[in-house]
């Protein structure tokens, strides 16, 4: 199904940067911080929910790194980066649902630092982000005959592709990419203190509008619409942006 010849490298360092991270996590759970850890709805009311929560993660990576590292022998590409998928996802939800207990159970009215929460209207992000796909969509059927039965679907960091796929799974795997970000808006609009802001809902829409037009770019590239170069750019803007953004929060944090 998958064409290259350091795909097993790929998968190597994604479970090595797991695990790393999960070290890091844990390694910070007594205490919250700005910078390291789960940071989201719960996390910021309690203390106790903050160290629980970021215990469970920093064990959970670890270990989805270090079974990652078994699979990867034996595992195509696809189906490696959709259990790593899903297992990011099972993190953020059981993360947050541990912590929400921990803060129900302590009763604690009064935030431990000055966290504001919104009341916010999820369904513009959430229909914005649902576009965002269904234009996808459209794209694919109007190139469709153009591609190729094998796609270039990853580019080393010098710009040349190494990983090619079957169209088909291809597309197919960048479809259930695309659909993590409304998931987690969904999710939100039941948890609400899970994304509790516009300015977060909306970055994270931004990000998902990033995604598919960095997509289509590839798909262009196949059809040699467009060159290397000019998706390299793209990735880099988006990264300078997502850089002065963080920074833009964290001067502006309540």
């Amino acid at each position: 199904m998958i064409e290259t010849i350091n795909v097993f490298s790929v998968e190597l360092s994604v479970s090595l940067i797991l695990i790393f991270t999960g070290a890091i996590v844990y390694a910070f759970k007594n205490k919250p911080n700005p910078y390291v850890g789960v940071r989201i709805g719960y996390t910021y009311l309690s203390e106790e929910a903050w160290k629980k929560a970021n215990t469970f993660a920093g064990i959970f990576l670890m270990l989805s790194g270090f079974a990652l590292l078994l699979l990867s022998a034996i595992l195509p590409l696809i189906v490696y980066l959709a259990v790593f998928l899903s297992l990011l996802l099972s993190l953020v939800v059981l993360s947050y649902t541990i912590a929400k207990k921990v803060y129900e159970i302590e009763d604690i009215k009064v935030p431990v630092t000055n966290y504001r929460v919104e009341s916010v209207n999820y369904k513009p992000y959430l229909i914005l982000q649902l576009i965002s796909i269904f234009i996808y969509i459209i794209f694919v059927t109007v190139v469709w005959d153009k591609l190729p039965s094998t796609i270039a679907v990853h580019f080393s960091i010098g710009g040349k592709p190494d990983i090619y796929t079957n169209r088909f799974y291809g597309i197919l795997a960048t479809l259930v990419i695309m659909l993590v970000v409304p998931a987690l808006t969904f999710f939100s609009s039941k948890e609400p203190l899970f994304v509790n802001c516009h300015r977060n809902l909306g970055f994270l829409t931004l990000i998902q509008w990033f995604v598919v037009f960095t997509m289509a770019l590839v798909l262009l590239y196949n059809i040699h619409f467009v060159s290397v170069e000019t998706i390299v750019a793209v990735c880099i803007g988006f990264v300078a942006f997502t850089v002065v953004w963080t920074f833009w929060l964290w001067k502006n944090r309540s």
